[in-house]
């Protein structure tokens, strides 16, 4: 078990990781929360028989912490994660996208002095059906040609979901990419409701390689309400072998010629469960496969040419 710390009281973690330290309190014991409105850290504290920190370095001085989660930004910014890092305490940084590139540059710079390790979230690389297409991919269907990914939110929410998407690619690919180009709209895949008007659709390609080895993949953005399941995107992938396909929760792939096979796979922990069990993996000296910020800085890097910001350095 280990003793983890919260710093960020807000909605989050009401709705999703209060829930999740619940499921897993064989594995995880919450020793101390912190809110910039105290009240609100007293009444956390008081139903979770647990310590109300009063400011940030009281959350890092608390006996045999090990791991704290950083959920909102409030005053503080990142200063949390450079806080932990130089207390060699491991963060988990939720909606890291939301951040600044200086933040996240500079957060960096800490990370890597103090010799720290804080862990982002994006939790579909480790969602089920993410682990069994890479099986897939590793077996019967052979290696990738093409991928086709079609995602579905608000305007306001579609740069943080970009990234998150360009993350994932990269993790199946298992490389990085060498480009993106936006191409004309209208060329996802078939969705349900799609706003009407300006910007309603946006659609990029991520070249990843060179020559018989590259993989182009296809990002299809389109404006409106996402489904409500934790792995709201359409995949269509192509492969040396045959083909595979992922909506609403469920994966069917086929060899050519043959006929489709249908697996559902609904996850047994949430996503936050899935994060958190991650924390524990890693803190109890497991060698496992994290997201960390050098992953969300390369994503950046790309989801900012997609969006034709340009880069900071």
């Amino acid at each position: 078990m280990i003793k983890l710390g919260v710093v960020g009281l807000g909605p989050r973690w009401e709705r999703y990781y209060a829930p999740a330290i619940r499921a897993l309190a064989n594995r995880v014991q919450l020793v101390t929360v912190y809110d910039s409105v105290h009240a609100r850290a007293l009444l956390e504290a008081r139903d979770w028989a647990c310590h109300p920190s009063e400011s940030l370095q009281g959350v890092l001085q608390y006996p045999g912490l090990q791991a704290i989660l950083l959920l909102d930004h409030d005053w503080y910014e990142l200063w949390p994660c450079e806080l932990a890092s130089r207390a060699g305490k491991l963060t988990l940084l939720d909606s890291p996208a939301t951040y600044t590139h200086e933040q996240l540059i500079r957060l960096s710079s800490v990370v890597k002095e103090s010799d720290g390790l804080v862990m982002t979230a994006f939790p579909k690389r480790h969602h089920p059906l993410t682990v069994r297409l890479r099986e897939l991919l590793a077996t019967r269907l052979g290696p990738l040609h093409s991928l086709q990914i079609e995602f579905t939110t608000s305007h306001e929410e579609m740069p943080e979901e970009l990234l998150a998407v360009i993350d994932w690619s990269t993790s199946v690919v298992r490389a990085f990419p060498r480009e993106i180009l936006q191409r004309p709209s209208g060329s996802g895949l078939p969705t349900g409701q799609r706003a009407q008007g300006p910007e309603s659709s946006r659609n990029w390609t991520l070249g990843f390689g060179s020559g018989e080895t590259s993989v182009n993949v296809k990002l299809n953005w389109c404006c409106g309400q996402p489904q409500e399941h934790p792995f709201d995107w359409v995949i269509q992938a192509d492969c040396q072998l045959g083909q595979a396909y992922i909506d609403v929760q469920t994966l069917k792939w086929r060899l050519e010629s043959e006929s489709w096979q249908t697996e559902a796979l609904m996850p047994e922990k949430t996503s936050e469960e899935m994060l958190l069990d991650l924390v524990c993996r890693r803190v109890l000296g497991g060698i496992v496969p994290i997201t960390d910020l050098n992953d969300v800085l390369r994503g950046r890097d790309w989801q900012r040419i997609a969006l034709g910001n340009r880069l900071e350095t």
